[in-house]
């Protein structure tokens, strides 16, 4: 099985994912991941804790399938691949 098509995203948007999936796991990104996350509306803190807004779910959804991930239901995994 040849692959035909590798799945990557640029380094801006790798750097958003990171940012992000670390929001999903409680964790807080650096600060220049974090400032970035918050101007594009992607996270917000409720009762002191950081945690990803509708706009920043619906970002890391679209950025795990540009990954080549699935995603359903918070779950991400790989994509079935076209065995042409």
């Amino acid at each position: 099985m040849s692959i035909s098509y590798m799945a990557s995203l640029s380094k801006v948007q790798n750097t958003r994912f990171g940012g992000l999936i670390a929001v999903m796991g409680g964790r807080e990104p650096y600060d220049y991941i974090l400032d970035g996350l918050k101007e594009s509306g992607f996270v917000e803190y409720v009762d002191g804790q950081i945690r990803l807004t509708p706009a920043g779910v619906c970002e890391k959804d679209r950025l795990a399938t540009l990954a080549g991930l699935m995603v359903q239901k918070d779950e991400a995994s790989i994509l079935p691949r076209d065995s042409r």
